[in-house]
């Protein structure tokens, strides 16, 4: 690992260099998806800028605009672009952090604005399907409920402990549970009876000592990939079109929640988003039906005499 004390010279780093450092110290805990989406991104910046042998005291704030506006102009979908000028912003931010470039360069390139869009996640008709579909596989059926209640990401589901859940516990603790997931961090998740049911038959049946809720045939740790070759196999099977992964779920949930009228406070929350706004943006955004059944069902008129 390339630590500060170890970078005296700002002349001598180039942008490898600094790109592994950053990877290495910023991404501490966080998952190899997540390392490998930096490298990727750091790497083609690294491209844009002259080459990865480039010295970083070469690079001037003028460099970094030029790029800035190469990206905004390109093709590339809206998605893309906001990833790219994230990377770079938050690159640029851990060089001048870390005193490595006396300031940010990056400091006054703006994140482009993505287009609000409704997502809706995998149909209730879907859902349902692969889950009747589960229903002779028991792991597979308390993983698949799990999923569906508590809209637990594929990487808390994965590292799901036994010791994390409270199936012994009286109603309705027992259908809590702690998971560890994106940003290292621990939150509640509540599951439904038949999530609960499900689960306490699975670790009756799961004949191994692994601490990991969900596991392989051979009785180890089923990774996040896992889970997606899960769904896909069932999705095969019941030759399903329409995307069906672990996300689509998610993006489900907080959908229907929100048809259903739960408060949006509680929905962000209970989807572990760390503001009601990331809520807002992924799933505030309704069809003009969705909206007239939703003023039809709320809006009473006064009373008049």
């Amino acid at each position: 690992m390339i630590l500060r004390e170890t970078i005296t010279i700002t002349d001598t780093i180039n942008l490898a260099t600094a790109i592994e450092t950053f990877v290495q110290i910023e991404t501490v805990g966080r998952s190899k998806k997540t390392k490998t989406w930096y490298k990727d991104k750091l790497y083609k910046i690294a491209d844009q800028l002259g080459g990865k042998e480039r010295s970083i005291s070469t690079i001037l704030e003028i460099d970094l605009f030029k790029l800035y506006e190469q990206i905004q102009q390109s093709k590339i979908s809206p998605d893309t672009k906001h990833g790219y000028i994230r990377a770079l912003r938050k690159f640029f931010k851990f060089l001048h952090r870390r005193d490595i470039l006396p300031m940010d360069l990056a400091r006054d390139l703006r994140l482009p604005k993505l287009p609000r869009r409704a997502r809706k996640g995998i149909s209730n008709e879907n859902a349902a399907r692969i889950l009747n579909a589960a229903k002779n596989n028991a792991r597979d059926y308390a993983l698949l409920n799990f999923l569906e209640s508590t809209n637990a990401r594929r990487g808390g589901i994965a590292d799901l402990q036994v010791s994390n859940l409270f199936l012994d516990q009286p109603e309705p603790l027992r259908r809590r549970a702690i998971i560890h997931e994106k940003g290292d961090q621990d939150r509640i998740v509540v599951m439904s009876q038949e999530c609960y049911k499900a689960l306490v038959k699975w670790l009756k049946i799961r004949g191994n000592n692994c601490d990991h809720v969900f596991t392989t045939a051979k009785g180890t740790p089923l990774t996040p990939a896992g889970i997606s070759e899960i769904l896909d196999r069932y999705k095969k099977k019941l030759k399903i079109k329409e995307p069906c992964s672990p996300h689509q779920w998610r993006h489900r949930w907080c959908r229907k929640r929100l048809e259903e009228g739960m408060p949006l406070a509680q929905v962000s929350q209970l989807a572990g988003h760390k503001t009601a706004t990331v809520t807002i943006d992924f799933y505030g955004t309704f069809a003009i039906h969705e909206l007239h059944e939703a003023f039809d069902r709320y809006y009473k008129p006064p009373k008049t005499f």
